[in-house]
């Protein structure tokens, strides 16, 4: 059975105007939460493709007792605003066991990515740039950044499209595109060290609606080709320079008082 993929998105609301919490409002948190399916190849550079499930989570306000509170009950991730977004991604575990091409690789733990972002949104654009640490399989720094041209046919319809550019320092790029001389040993791959850079540049196609009294949807499709050393691993070269996947969310918003 192929691995499956599954990548969750954290967008916490950290600087965007904190404000005095007014007499009417009450303590209390607002958040967001989704789940979905995505369709994506199974690791770094795979030919191989596979269905699994997906996550977001945003919280849009944290309203504390005393009188201070940041964000907005009703804020959408697409508002027009600036400031920093805690963030953090989810890469699954590759097993030489589940991929005949892998037989001889070490396997590679799951890792959780824990980073910030910052953030500027208008009325037709967005851009941002993110900055994350891995823990588990990985222990390295990876960066992303964007920019999107924004389309608001109507008040709950938000179309956005634009490129993509992903960087990883050295320890990222040699847990998923190197092959260690014992690994060479073991499988059909050669030597290979990689080195920090550029990983991928790609464009992806999104869309959220907002369906009122809490619940929306949010999909997107994207491509990325992977660049310098990620595009000449070995291991992507019996795989796939070019990696596609595509994902449907389906979002709750809730509101917790204390």
């Amino acid at each position: 059975m192929p691995t499956l993929r599954i990548t969750t998105v954290l967008a916490i609301l950290l600087i965007a105007g904190a404000l005095p919490v007014r007499a009417q409002d009450r303590p209390g948190t607002t958040f967001t939460v989704g789940l979905g399916a995505e369709f994506s190849p199974d690791y770094f550079g795979s030919k191989s493709r596979s269905l699994g499930p997906t996550g977001a989570f945003a919280l849009q306000e944290l309203i504390l007792p005393g009188g201070f509170g940041i964000g907005s009950e009703n804020a959408l991730p697409t508002d027009p605003g600036y400031g920093l977004r805690g963030s953090f991604r989810i890469v699954p575990s590759r097993k030489a066991s589940g991929h005949r091409e892998l037989k001889g690789l070490e396997d590679i733990d799951f890792t959780l990515e824990l980073g910030l972002g910052y953030f500027h949104i208008t009325e037709f654009s967005r851009t941002f740039a993110r900055i994350r640490r891995g823990f588990g399989g990985h222990g390295g720094w990876v960066a992303e950044t964007g920019i999107d041209a924004i389309l608001r046919p109507n008040r709950g319809l938000v179309l956005t499209a634009g490129p993509r550019a992903n960087w990883g320092d050295a320890e990222f790029s040699r847990t998923y595109f190197g092959v260690t001389p014992k690994e060479a040993k073991n499988s059909q791959y050669s030597s290979f060290r990689p080195d920090a850079g550029l990983v991928s540049l790609g464009i992806e196609l999104g869309a959220q609606y907002d369906f009122g009294n809490g619940w929306g949807l949010q999909g997107a499709v994207g491509w990325t080709r992977l660049q310098n050393d990620a595009s000449r691993s070995p291991i992507t070269k019996q795989g796939m320079r070019d990696q596609y996947d595509a994902r449907l969310i389906v979002t709750r918003s809730f509101r917790l008082g204390y």
